[in-house]
């Protein structure tokens, strides 16, 4: 093995249990409540071109526009309330250490989300350089 490629929600921030409670409000105010079962299936590990395309057949253009906006609006508040990295990171990125492999973080989110998350847990420093967004993509799969 000679890299590893990290997620960055969920497995070394943990942003899962936010995106999940912002979902469920926002669903809630635009007239479409949501289970968190039906949050997961539909919304968790994608980006927000991806959620638009989920909620736009249901709700319309504006809507999923308005729900991508929130949603923006509501992650960045909850996660300056208090966000930490995942239980057992700091152990499991000093171990990675010791053994010299190469790492870099792949994720659906954006550049711009990453710098904020990475950034209030310390860990955007660590990764700079080697973060890779699939906005930096033409196609992805979700």
């Amino acid at each position: 093995m000679e890299l590893v490629i990290f997620d960055c929600d969920g497995v070394l921030v943990g942003t899962e249990r936010i995106a999940l409670r912002v979902q469920l409000r926002i669903g809630a105010e635009l007239g479409w409540p949501l289970t968190e079962d039906e949050v997961v299936e539909l919304f968790m590990g994608r980006s927000l071109v991806s959620m638009a395309e989920v909620v736009r057949p249901r709700l319309g253009d504006r809507a999923a526009q308005l729900w991508c906006d929130r949603f923006a609006e509501y992650h960045r508040e909850a996660v300056d309330a208090g966000l930490a990295p995942v239980d057992g990171l700091t152990e499991a990125l000093a171990g990675l250490d010791r053994t010299n492999l190469a790492t870099c973080i792949a994720s659906g989110g954006t550049h711009e989300k990453m710098a904020h998350t990475l950034g209030r847990t310390g860990l955007y420093e660590r990764f700079a350089g080697r973060i890779h967004s699939a906005t930096e993509v033409e196609r992805t799969i979700n």
